[in-house]
């Protein structure tokens, strides 16, 4: 089995696989929220459902909840968050069971693992919108400002007040786009760069921000390649 990580190094076999991609591995027998995707599909053909088992690292168990119906031999895409990485594989459906709407699906040849941790930066400018959840309160304000660095892990953007460690939902278009994005965030510092505050955000690793995060670290990865940083 090869085993990409974000840098795109390929290694072979899990004796010679980098720790957390070795780890990885054996984590996809663990129940997690997962999106399924036909190749080249948009957005909007993304599909929420869970991991429900892994079968002798030769089959995985995924249920897929929300009506789409996927055909025996159909190849998907499948991405899910695991701890501090992103995960993504190309499968195949090798059978479907009606009641309740499970299917299995064959283990991944390849994975691609990104550690959000380490996930590439870039300088930035553009606008969002962010609603900003007051600790211990059901009170949620609008703040609007502009991204001033973004990543797959997270962002910074400036404020003209201090900020409180707070879960927030950011809208934004990243540039050369259209369509909005919407990610779950939280606040980990708020700090005073001149006359304004500089506030720096976690994206929170949950399954209904894996797509949106996995498209900002392509456009990272684009940016980058142009030397925008």
């Amino acid at each position: 089995m090869a085993v990409k990580t974000a840098g795109g190094a390929e290694h072979t076999g899990a004796t010679h696989a980098p720790p957390d991609a070795a780890s990885l591995l054996k984590q996809l027998g663990v129940n997690s929220p997962l999106f399924v995707q036909r190749p080249g599909a948009d957005a909007a053909d993304r599909h929420s459902g869970i991991l429900i088992g892994n079968i002798r690292n030769e089959r995985l168990l995924i249920g897929v909840y929300d009506g789409v119906e996927l055909d025996t031999g159909e190849g998907i895409v499948v991405r899910l968050g695991m701890g501090s990485h992103l995960v993504g594989f190309e499968t195949q459906v090798l059978k479907k069971v009606d009641d309740p709407p499970l299917y299995v699906v064959k283990f991944p040849e390849q994975v691609h693992a990104m550690n959000l941790r380490k996930a590439q930066r870039i300088q930035a400018f553009f606008p969002a919108d962010v609603q900003v959840r007051e600790p211990g309160s059901d009170q949620v304000y609008l703040l609007k400002t502009r991204v001033l660095d973004i990543s797959a892990g997270g962002c910074s953007f400036r404020s003209k007040t201090k900020l409180p460690a707070a879960h927030v939902q950011m809208s934004f278009a990243l540039p050369g786009e259209r369509r909005v994005h919407s990610v779950k965030g939280a606040i980990v510092e708020s700090a005073r760069m001149g006359l304004v505050y500089h506030s720096r955000v976690k994206f929170v690793n949950e399954a209904v921000n894996v797509p949106i995060m996995q498209d900002v670290a392509q456009w990272v990865a684009e940016g980058l390649s142009f030397g925008l940083n």
